[in-house]
């Protein structure tokens, strides 16, 4: 055997000896890298986080508008006096509140102020009020969010239609 410059190294052409790599030699490519599943430029990986995204945007969106039927379903009542039924029902059919006195200002059923006070004070226009608000408020929040939803989900669609037709040329 010649003489080999030192430091390389001193194979000895079998395998079970030196392993499987020894004998590849300095001109073997290196092993391709697997692809990186956090590649920022990867279209298919920005599709797949809009269409998650959609999709959490879904949930508080339906629990938005969950409270909003329930605040606008549930019934409000003026105790004594009138039963109101659901503030969206009340909306709709332009109710009024009842009258708390007669025409001549004597009060009805024979009540005295403090209760007469708290007919007044917990009165239905009141009370739909209190809950039509908020309830009004949950639902245009809904269709924020649900719009918000359709047009994060549509271009995460769209890019993923476009990464699949440039994949099939």
């Amino acid at each position: 055997m010649d003489a080999e410059p030192p430091g390389d190294p001193v194979s000895t052409e079998d395998p079970a000896v030196d392993g499987p790599d020894a004998t590849a030699g300095p001109s073997a490519p290196p092993p391709p890298e697997a692809p990186r599943a956090e590649d920022p430029g990867d279209a298919r990986l920005e599709s797949n986080r809009r269409m998650r995204a959609a999709t959490v945007l879904t949930i508080p969106a339906l629990l938005a508008v969950a409270a909003s039927a329930a605040l606008f379903l549930l019934p409000v009542t003026n105790p004594g006096v009138q039963d109101c039924g659901s503030p969206a029902w009340f909306l709709l059919q332009a109710h009024t509140d009842r009258p708390l006195v007669t025409d001549e200002g004597s009060p009805l059923h024979g009540w005295d102020k403090a209760r007469l006070r708290q007919a007044h004070d917990d009165r239905c226009s009141a009370q739909v009020a209190d809950r039509a608000v908020p309830a009004g408020v949950l639902l245009l929040v809904f269709w924020v969010l649900a719009l918000v939803a359709i047009v994060v989900g549509w271009t995460g669609r769209r890019s993923l239609r476009r990464q699949s037709m440039v994949d099939r040329r």
